[in-house]
C-alpha cells in the first residue's frame, strides 16, 4: 500500500511538471474564474442581520437588523468579483486575438 500510494503520487507530480513545460497558463480563465467565485460569495452573503431581543411581555423574539456596513461589505464584493471577470474575460479575448493573427 505505501508503495502505490508513492507511485501514485510520483505519476501525479511528473504530470504536473511536463504539463507546466507543454501549456503556457491561462490567465484570463483564472481570473474570471475568481473573479466568479467572489462574486458569488458577494450575492450569498446577506444584507441584513438577525437579532435576538428579550421582551418581558413576549419573550424571546428575533428582529432584523439592517446594517449599513453589511450591505456596504456586499456591494463591494459583488462589484470587486464583476471587475475581476470582467479583466478575465478581456485577457481572454486579446489571447484569443494574439493566437488568431499567428
Amino acid at each position: 500500500m505505501k508503495n502505490a500510494t508513492l507511485i501514485i503520487i510520483l505519476v501525479l507530480y511528473s504530470v504536473n511538471i511536463f504539463s507546466q513545460q507543454l501549456v503556457e497558463p491561462n490567465y484570463g480563465l483564472a481570473l474570471s474564474a475568481s473573479g466568479m467565485s467572489v462574486f458569488t460569495f458577494g450575492v450569498t452573503m446577506k444584507p441584513s442581520l438577525v437579532v435576538q431581543q428579550y421582551n418581558p411581555q413576549y419573550g424571546h423574539n428575533y428582529v432584523r437588523y439592517d446594517s449599513l456596513e453589511r450591505q456596504r461589505i456586499k456591494s463591494t464584493t459583488l462589484i470587486c468579483g464583476a471587475i475581476i471577470t470582467i479583466t478575465g474575460i478581456i485577457f481572454q479575448n486579446l489571447k484569443h486575438k494574439k493566437n488568431k493573427k499567428k
